[in-house]
C-alpha cells in the first residue's frame, strides 16, 4: 500500500515570512511619514509665506492712507503715553483680516487675529500667547527713527530705498525684531511669545521674510552672516535707507 504524497503547501506563513512581512509594513510607515513631514512642512511655509505678503500689503495699504506713511511700529501721543504697538493697530488689521465692519460702527478691531494667518507651526505648538500676531510675526525695527510724542515710529514710501532687498516683516517670537537678535533662536528655539527681538528660523532652520516691494522668501543663519560681512546693520537686508 502506497503512503499518500504530504502536502507540500503549507496553509500558514512560516516565521521568517512574518518577519518579511512585518519589515516590509515598518519600511511603507516610514516611507508615508516621511513623505507627511515634507508635505506639511511645504504646506506650513505656503502659508506662512501667503500671511506675510498680506501683512505687506496690508502696510502698503495704511501708507496709502497716511500720505505714504508706514504702519508705525509704535506710536506716542502728545503726553508722552505710548498707545499702540503696530499689531494692536486698528486699521492695519481690519487691512489685514479684511474685516472693516468693527471700524464702520466706531468701534476698535480685536488685536486677537484669526488662527488661519497664524504661523502653522506656532499653532501646533500652542506655547505662550501662541494664538497672538507677535508669536508668529516680527517688525524691523532697524533704522527706524526713535519713538517720540506725536510722531510715528515708522518709514515713509520716499524713504525705503532698495524696497525689493528691505526686509519688513520676520517669522519671530516677538513683535519686534532687530538686529543684536537674529542669531538668538540657534542657541534656544523655543516657541510662543519671547520678548528678545528674535528671528524664528522655525521652518526646516530657515526664517520666512517679506520684503517692502512685497515679495517675499526664505532666510537661512547662513545667509545672515553674509549679509554681516556685506555690511550688517547698514546693509540694505536690514536698514531701508541704505544705500
Amino acid at each position: 500500500m502506497k503512503t499518500p504524497a504530504r502536502n507540500l503547501i503549507s496553509s500558514g506563513f512560516t516565521l521568517v515570512e512574518l518577519l518579511v512581512v512585518i519589515a516590509i509594513i515598518a519600511v511603507l510607515a516610514v516611507l508615508s511619514s516621511m513623505g507627511f513631514q515634507r508635505f506639511r512642512a511645504a504646506a506650513d511655509r505656503a502659508t506662512t509665506i501667503t500671511t506675510l505678503r498680506q501683512l505687506q500689503l496690508a502696510n502698503t495699504s495704511y501708507a496709502a492712507d497716511h500720505s505714504g506713511q508706514y504702519l508705525p511700529i509704535s506710536s506716542m501721543d502728545d503726553d508722552r503715553n505710548r498707545i499702540n504697538d503696530w499689531h494692536q493697530n486698528s486699521l492695519f488689521l481690519s487691512y489685514l483680516t479684511s474685516d472693516q465692519s468693527a471700524l464702520a460702527r466706531g468701534q476698535n478691531v480685536n488685536n486677537n487675529v484669526p488662527i488661519s494667518i497664524l504661523d502653522p507651526i506656532v499653532v501646533r505648538a500652542r506655547q505662550r500667547l501662541w494664538n497672538r500676531l507677535f508669536a508668529s510675526y516680527g517688525y524691523n525695527s532697524v533704522g527706524m527713527p526713535g519713538l517720540s510724542p506725536g510722531k510715528d515710529r515708522s518709514f515713509k514710501v520716499t524713504e525705503v530705498t532698495n524696497p525689493s532687498r528691505t526686509a519688513c516683516f520676520f517669522t519671530a517670537t516677538d513683535w519686534i525684531v532687530s538686529y543684536n537678535s537674529r542669531f538668538l533662536w540657534l542657541n534656544n528655539p523655543v516657541e510662543g511669545k519671547i520678548t528678545d527681538q528674535r528671528i524664528a528660523y522655525r521652518h526646516n532652520g530657515k526664517a520666512l521674510v517679506v520684503y517692502y516691494d512685497g515679495g517675499a522668501g526664505v532666510i537661512s543663519p547662513e545667509e545672515i552672516r553674509e549679509i554681516d560681512d556685506k555690511g550688517g546693520a547698514n546693509h540694505p537686508f536690514w536698514k531701508a535707507n541704505a544705500r
